[in-house]
């Protein structure tokens, strides 16, 4: 750390506090947390499909444009 600059690690603690925003998001709202299972296949499922919607919510354009083709 102390080979980097302020203004560097400055940012690094600023997004520091909407990486604990977005993780929030994820568990309240997506269900990050929420795998009770025992196989890493199972988790990585889980951890998939979380992200997927996560992603879908997250592209409003991209979500339109999946609307009309699959529509």
């Amino acid at each position: 750390m102390s080979r980097h600059r302020m203004g560097d690690l400055l940012r690094l603690v600023r997004r520091s506090g909407r990486a604990a925003a977005r993780l929030g998001v994820l568990a309240d709202d997506f269900g990050l947390l929420d795998f009770e299972g025992r196989s890493f296949p199972g988790w990585h499922h889980h951890m998939t499909l979380m992200s997927a919607a996560y992603a879908y919510t997250g592209l409003p354009a991209l979500r339109e444009r999946w609307d009309r083709w699959a529509g």
